[in-house]
């Protein structure tokens, strides 16, 4: 009899073990609410679908100093991915939108500007991943980006005020729209300069209209970019 149990507590152990395996490699969410570009599911993820970035829904919520921030990114598991990271600056970039304006949640008096409210910024610093030397004087500096400037800095110091971490995931595995949510597909997308200008986002109307022709599959295959460009915009 406990031979038996213990035979039925190993196959429960390896089926769950698979089961949490099979929940981390196809990772399926239910939408919940859409806003322009930006798709929020319920699993607490924030889908930007013009560089198909996959945000956290909130930033970690407290002053944080750069190493604890790359900490915080590096081991967040929201939806069950495990690649998350430190956002690059270009990508904090794409998430600011200087038309629109909310109050800063760490401080009600200031504005910060970010594109989508679904995305929870709690004040107006979020640390980026680069690195920036200063010269001889300060060293080397992590970079930040500022949602209420819609400006990149640098801070020499150590500093944990006002500063953010806010988990993003992208460029390893494709994302796209499967059933209802969202799936992560085994193939990695190919690199092209239309991937790269998809990630960035687009910065001019006409730029936004090629690539949401090349997402609906309407641009021929060997086109560039520049080639979209100047078709639509000269």
């Amino acid at each position: 009899m406990k031979k038996a149990l213990g035979t039925m507590s190993v196959i429960m152990l390896i089926a769950i073990s698979i089961g949490t395996f099979i929940t981390a490699k196809y990772v399926i969410a239910n939408e919940t609410s859409r806003d322009g570009r930006f798709i929020a599911y319920d699993n607490g993820i924030v889908l930007d679908t013009w560089t198909d970035l996959m945000w956290a829904a909130k930033d970690n919520g407290s002053n944080i100093n750069w190493e604890n921030a790359k900490s915080y990114c590096e081991n967040y598991h929201g939806g069950g991915y495990t690649d998350w990271r430190m956002p690059t600056r270009d990508e904090l970039v794409g998430l600011s939108d200087a038309s629109k304006s909310r109050p800063a949640g760490c401080k009600r008096s200031l504005k910060i500007h970010v594109a989508t409210d679904m995305v929870n910024i709690t004040c107006w610093l979020v640390w980026a991943s680069e690195t920036h030397d200063w010269g001889p004087v300060f060293g080397p500096a992590h970079a930040f980006f500022n949602f209420q400037t819609n400006k990149w800095g640098a801070d020499p110091l150590p500093s944990d005020n006002n500063s953010r971490a806010l988990p993003v995931r992208s460029g390893i595995k494709s994302v796209h729209e499967y059933e209802g949510g969202i799936q992560e597909e085994e193939e990695p997308i190919s690199e092209s300069d239309w991937i790269t200008i998809i990630r960035k986002g687009p910065s001019t109307p006409c730029e936004a209209t090629c690539i949401d022709l090349y997402k609906r599959k309407r641009i021929k295959e060997g086109v560039t970019f520049e080639e979209c460009l100047k078709s639509f915009c000269q």
